[in-house]
């Protein structure tokens, strides 16, 4: 697949400032900010458009780099040409809530979210490539002890069944910059978790399709019994 497209510098701050955003929403609207001229060939693959997109950008002179901050702060520069252009920073966060059947709240826990190495080249993918139109709306859960690792590209054993498989979470604007994604999980079956993730795709269409995970430990577990809730709520920020 070819992509052919002319970055102007405006373009460039333009999609900087809606960096942070891009996970959220459509992102045909985000590609209106940059100046294109193309065709673009039909899509072959999630994987061909970020090894030609990329391509594209480095041609360019276009490179977005990522500093982790710590506590789910992530600063993004953008570069033209070697040289810094604008930067901006944004703040990932999970809330997790354990309710009973009875809709009695058991326990939340609030920690920090990752984003992996496929999760940062997805979201270059959605600033420059104008054919993109994926959204990070899928919520996930697992109950592996695994730490977070920014390779994955999945939740390692995620859990597909017993009402913990995953779905699509409803987007909700909480002001300016920012965000929160939530899903309530109806649990049909004797359940643990304590390891989540956010997508970018369905299990069905695309297994393998992670941007963000978090890992809350075995004293944040959730043991539930069938009847009880899980409801997680993603929540994204400018910093």
């Amino acid at each position: 697949m070819k992509v052919e497209f002319e970055i102007t510098r405006r373009g460039v701050l333009k999609a900087a400032v809606a960096c942070f955003l891009v996970f959220l929403v459509a992102f045909g609207g985000f590609a209106a900010g940059v100046n294109m001229a193309y065709p673009v060939a039909l899509k072959k693959g999630y994987e061909q458009a970020l090894t030609d997109v990329s391509e594209v950008l480095k041609q360019k002179g276009v490179e977005l780099q990522w500093e982790d901050l710590g506590n789910g702060r992530y600063r993004i520069k953008v570069l033209q040409n070697g040289a810094l252009v604008y930067q901006t920073a944004f703040e990932i966060h999970l809330l997790v809530q354990h309710f009973d059947r009875y809709g009695n709240l058991v326990s939340e826990s609030y920690h920090a979210m990752t984003v992996v190495d496929q999760g940062k080249d997805w979201v270059e993918q959605q600033l420059f490539n104008p054919s993109a139109t994926q959204k990070a709306i899928y919520l996930a859960c697992s109950n592996d002890s695994s730490s977070v690792s920014t390779s994955w590209t999945a939740l390692p054993s995620e859990i597909t069944s017993g009402g913990l498989a995953r779905a699509a979470g409803t987007y909700t604007s909480t002001g300016v910059g920012a965000a929160n994604v939530t899903y309530t999980f109806s649990v049909t079956a004797t359940a643990s978790t304590k390891l989540y993730g956010i997508y970018y795709d369905s299990y069905a269409n695309n297994a393998n399709s992670l941007i963000a995970a978090e890992q809350q430990g075995t004293a944040n577990q959730k043991n539930m019994n069938s009847g009880d809730q899980l409801k997680l709520t993603v929540q994204w920020s400018h910093a």
